[in-house]
């Protein structure tokens, strides 16, 4: 599967685990804006026969 976006996963403090939380992630010293959300970040598209 493709997000299309670039997807990176993390640890967050309780307080912020919750979907839909705004956070800043650190990348290489740059706190870009992220957002916690819950996994399968894309549905699952297949069958078990």
């Amino acid at each position: 599967p493709s997000l299309g976006a670039p997807c990176a996963m993390g640890y967050v403090a309780r307080e912020f685990a919750v979907a839909g939380t705004e956070v800043a992630a650190l990348v290489r010293g740059k706190a870009l804006p992220a957002r916690v959300a819950k996994t399968p970040f894309v549905p699952n598209r297949y069958f078990k026969a």
